[in-house]
Formats: C-alpha cells, structure tokens, sequence
C-alpha cells in the first residue's frame, strides 16, 4: 500500500473534460497566432497544424496529468464521441460544440477529373457545430 488514495478513473477523466472545455473556451491553449494586429487569414493559405503529442504534452501540464494519463484520457473521449454519435446520440459541449449525425442521401456527383458522373450512395456522416463562444473565439473583434 502506498499510503495515499489513488484518484478513480472517473476523476481523472471529469478533469479532463472540464480542461478540454477551458483550453476552448479561456483560450488557455495557445498556437501560434493565425491573425495578428488585424491581418486575416486568407483563403488558401495554410494553418498551423498541432501534432498530437504536442496537444497531449499542453493537456497534460495544464491539467496536472501525466502525459500517459493524458493520453489515455484523450484516447477515452475520442473513443466515447465516437461511439455515442455512431449510435445516433448528439453530444452538446456548452462553450464548445455539438457533435451529431447527419443523414446525406444518395446523389449522383462528378468524377473530377473526367467529369463523368458517378453515383454516391446514401451514409450517415458525423457533424460537428461549433458554439458561438468557439466562433467568437476563432474571429477576434478587428
């Protein structure tokens, strides 16, 4: 025995998921900025990319969590957006988005090289809306 309780599982993930909603919302996870001093990003330009392990690195010293603990709690939410989309549930994230399933129909679209059309068949595809409070963060006032 060590002499000291060991946080439970559900701990762990409850301070992950309040740290996903503060990285989004107080804007505690910062990249490089894409607008500086009222430049925009225009279309066709590239964003910046984070790398998994770095955003698993920034959640683990924001959060206090090892970095294997951040990783499997990472790994946990992933896996439960997942799921309960793929079961035609709707998660709503206050502050940071909603993620569901939509239904598209079957259509007939374009080969984009030969132009000859195609048939796409009917599929669920997963969506996700994000909040005004995430919007307002990607489009700071100028």
């Amino acid at each position: 025995e060590t002499g000291g309780r060991q946080k439970s599982p559900y701990i762990k993930m409850l301070k992950f998921f309040v740290l996903l909603a503060l990285l989004f919302t107080a804007q505690a996870f910062t990249v490089t900025p894409l607008r500086r001093f009222g430049t925009q990003l225009h279309a066709g330009e590239k964003q910046e990319a984070v790398k998994k392990a770095d955003f698993v690195a920034a959640v683990a010293s924001k959060s206090g969590l090892s970095k294997s603990d951040a990783e499997s709690a990472l790994a946990a939410v992933i896996d439960t957006i997942t799921t309960e989309v793929s079961s035609g549930k709707k998660i709503s994230m206050l502050g940071f988005g909603t993620f569901k399933s939509t239904f598209r129909s079957a259509r007939t679209g374009r080969n984009p090289k030969t132009g000859e059309p195609l048939e796409i068949k009917a599929q669920w595809s997963p969506v996700f809306s994000a909040s005004k409070t995430f919007k307002e963060k990607c489009n700071p006032p100028q």
